[in-house]
């Protein structure tokens, strides 16, 4: 019987075995990829071994391009309709489903394990639409060797394009440095006959797990005005990502850049001893379009367990749009510190934040301004504290 997590739900167990294998060898890696003009069914293989390496003269796997575990390469419209299904990737050298340029590919209960550099992903700076991934899983992603490598590697790379969604996905196991995830929504926009794009705005639908990672459940870097919603449908789940050694470095929620406009909604966040539930980077850009309230970056509707430390603000590296961030209807339980920290000056941090906070209670009790701490502040701080 699998072991309980913190939330009640049972650790997930995975089946990485198939009938149908395919198999290159430890010290003879191979690649599967597809062209061509028509959809493409693949269901319930397994896959090992693919994925090819290379490694710098510093020692880090930064992959061979285009030598992926299953790539779907440059198919256009060609792919719409394709299904991958049932599929297991495991022991790779590179990334395992990479979905370049192809559109209209569904993911449906495929599972990457032990595999390097990222599970579900497809080349920076390029554009792929319509993707979904729908009961998938991302367990034990890494890059060699761990001690350098890993910076922002992760088990959903949610990349540009439109019409994409991740639905009731697990990533655990994530183990990279700095920034590493489960889910990723990277900075950078790509430039497509002289025009640059903006950066895709995914769906995060049903429950999206993020489980033990290393350093974040979420990690968000981008500085936009578009509008982005996480879940649009559904509950996020993060349970003991980070640690103690990396608090208030690591999160079950690390939101930057410096200014955007995501909505975070329904979330329940795990955070391991001597945690941080969120870290909050970036101020909003403006007022959303999706909002009648005139808040732009807002989070509602969550539980905090645990840890040292419910929400955190380091330094702002711009001064946002002037809008307030809202926090509103979130219960923090639990937490061995204070349940808010600001240290908004540190690094000479001169931006101050302006943090609204709606309905939010401490341990049962309403918030008030014993909950928070204020290392360092820069002239203008607001924290306003509201039934």
């Amino acid at each position: 019987t699998p072991r309980m997590m913190p939330n009640g739900q049972r650790l997930p167990i995975l089946n990485l075995t198939r009938d149908i294998k395919i198999s290159g060898t430890a010290d003879g890696m191979s690649h599967i990829r597809i062209v061509g003009t028509k959809p493409q069914t693949i269901r319930y293989v397994e896959i090992s071994f693919m994925g090819v390496p290379r490694f710098r003269t510093d020692g880090i796997n930064v992959g061979v391009l285009g030598r992926y575990g299953l790539h779907f390469h440059m198919m256009d419209a060609g792919s719409r309709g394709s299904l991958v299904e049932g599929v297991v990737i495991k022991h790779t050298g590179n990334w395992a489903f990479a979905t370049h340029e192809s559109d209209g590919v569904t993911h449906r209960n495929n599972i990457a394990y032990d595999v390097e550099r990222g599970a579900f992903t497809w080349d920076d700076e390029t554009v792929t639409n319509d993707i979904l991934y729908d009961r998938c899983v991302g367990a034990f992603v890494h890059q060699a060797p761990g001690t350098r490598g890993g910076i922002r590697i992760n088990a959903f790379n949610l990349l540009h394009g439109v019409g994409s969604i991740v639905r009731n996905c697990l990533a655990t196991g994530v183990m990279g440095t700095i920034d590493a995830s489960g889910f990723h929504w990277p900075e950078g926009t790509p430039i497509i006959n002289g025009v640059r794009l903006q950066e895709g705005v995914w769906g995060f639908e049903g429950t999206n797990i993020a489980l033990a990672n290393k350093r974040h459940g979420i990690f968000t870097w981008q500085n936009t005005a578009r509008e982005h919603v996480v879940s649009t449908q559904g509950k996020f789940i993060s349970i003991n990502c980070g640690d103690a050694v990396t608090t208030r470095r690591t999160a079950q929620i690390s939101h930057g850049a410096y200014g955007n406009r995501y909505q975070y909604h329904d979330f329940d966040l795990w955070n391991p001893p001597g945690g941080t539930g969120i870290i909050v980077h970036a101020l909003s850009s403006g007022p959303s379009v999706l909002r009648t309230d005139g808040y732009g970056l807002a989070f509602e509707n969550g539980t905090i367990h645990g840890g040292l430390t419910a929400f955190y603000f380091p330094k702002h590296n711009t001064p946002g749009g002037g809008v307030a961030t809202l926090y509103r209807n979130i219960a923090m339980t639990g937490q061995s510190g204070k349940a808010v920290v600001v240290n908004e000056s540190q690094n000479s941090g001169v931006n101050p934040g302006k943090h609204d906070f709606r309905n939010c209670t401490v341990d049962g009790r309403r918030m008030t301004m014993a909950d928070v701490q204020i290392i360092s502040a820069p002239p203008g701080l607001r924290i306003s504290i509201l039934p």
